[in-house]
């Protein structure tokens, strides 16, 4: 296994930032401008529930992701980085059905292996499981919202044009390898186990063809909060088809930018890596447009300052 050096977290600042009525940009170098391009709507952390957890005003989550909707008519699809609801109570599912109907009265479909509820044209949210939904119910009671691979986790794949996303469950306790709710209510450690990690490389192994010229994982987790034996054995089978690799998570309710590059060779990067901050903040609402070209990112429009009248 390769050792993989960390450079300092870098938020985008001096000329890499510019500000747009309030709206931040974030402008990346892209060879092929003529190459076809595509944008999704980036979230995480919305927690929607009945009572505020940790003071992030979890009662207007509804609100908040009502207005990240409103705001991205244009966006190709949507992608939910987990925590989309705060709780489960007593095991029931129902705060995620109410954040399903949101998401369906405004003509999206929530993307699950069976198709249900699907409407022709209507554009898709690609949901991924976080430490929130699975410390109340088993992961299974979710598949209709999240994927769900029975023995696994909720893993699955999806390729839009020229990129190939990968969704990573690593909601399962450190010293245990547990995914159990009551296991998972107290963990802080977490790994990504042997089973995910063998789903993960034959699932891109089948996946991949000439037209994919980048891959982006995607997880709650926060890498850095993933056992490293784990992170790096995953991140060097992703590494093997000599792509871009990308990722994009949540969990820590903070924003971050860095990359990983190869002992070997720090002229190479080994990953990408973005941090999206918490949806649901206090009053504001905070989300990512992003842009790829050429199978990586080509520009992220970064909404991190409006606001909401509290209720």
């Amino acid at each position: 296994m390769k050792k993989l050096k960390r450079i300092l977290k870098v938020m985008f600042v001096a000329s890499a930032v510019f500000s747009i009525l309030g709206t931040t940009a974030c402008k990346e170098k892209n060879s092929n401008p003529e190459a076809n391009e595509f944008t999704a709507t980036i979230f995480t952390d919305v927690h929607h529930g009945d009572f505020n957890y940790n003071d992030f005003k979890c009662t207007n989550a509804l609100r908040k992701l009502q207005k990240i909707i409103d705001e991205t008519p244009n966006s190709d699809f949507y992608i939910n980085l987990g925590d989309m609801v705060d709780y489960l109570k007593n095991g029931k599912v129902t705060f995620y059905e109410e954040v399903a109907a949101k998401l369906r009265e405004n003509n999206l479909n929530i993307y699950n292996v069976e198709g249900k509820n699907y409407v022709e044209g209507n554009r898709m949210v690609y949901n991924v499981l976080g430490n929130h939904e699975t410390a109340y119910v088993p992961k299974a009671d979710l598949k209709e919202f999240i994927p769900y691979v029975e023995g696994v986790g909720c893993v699955y794949s999806f390729q839009i044009k020229d990129v190939l996303f990968v969704s990573i469950d690593a909601n399962f306790d450190r010293e245990t390898q547990s995914d159990e709710p009551a296991i998972m209510r107290g963990s802080t450690k977490f790994t990504i186990p042997q089973k995910v990690i063998s789903w993960a490389k034959e699932e891109v192994k089948s996946k991949i063809n000439d037209s994919v010229k980048g891959i982006v994982w995607l997880s709650h987790i926060a890498f850095k909060d993933i056992d490293n034996t784990s992170r790096f054995e995953l991140v060097d089978a992703l590494n093997e088809y000599g792509l871009p690799l990308t990722i994009f998570e949540g969990h820590t309710h903070s924003e971050a930018y860095y990359r990983w590059y190869d002992d070997a060779d720090e002229t190479k990067t080994i990953a990408s890596v973005y941090t999206l901050p918490a949806v649901t903040t206090a009053e504001t609402y905070k989300y990512y447009n992003v842009t790829f070209s050429n199978g990586t990112v080509k520009e992220i429009d970064k909404h991190l300052t409006d606001t909401i009248e509290l209720i």
